[in-house]
């Protein structure tokens, strides 16, 4: 991952491609590296953001099928 003003660039170096996160998914991105729960995770955001949890754990949801679904993390 390499963060760009604000934004991120994720590779996937098995398939060469590349996949882009806005400021909210850098942000998501980060406290899943901190091994945050989406609860934890939700707070965290909400303090950051101007944004309801319902929206918030909306968007962590897709967020983290769509990694997942790219194979660049792995369900627990």
């Amino acid at each position: 991952m390499r963060e760009i003003a604000g934004e991120a660039v994720l590779l996937d170096m098995e398939q060469g491609m590349y996949y882009g996160l806005n400021e909210v998914g850098v942000e998501i991105w980060k406290l899943l590296e901190e091994g945050k729960s989406p609860a934890e995770t939700v707070e965290t955001l909400k303090s950051k953001f101007e944004v309801d949890a319902m929206t918030l754990m909306k968007d962590l949801l897709n967020l983290t099928s769509d990694l997942v679904e790219a194979g660049l993390v792995q369900a627990e």
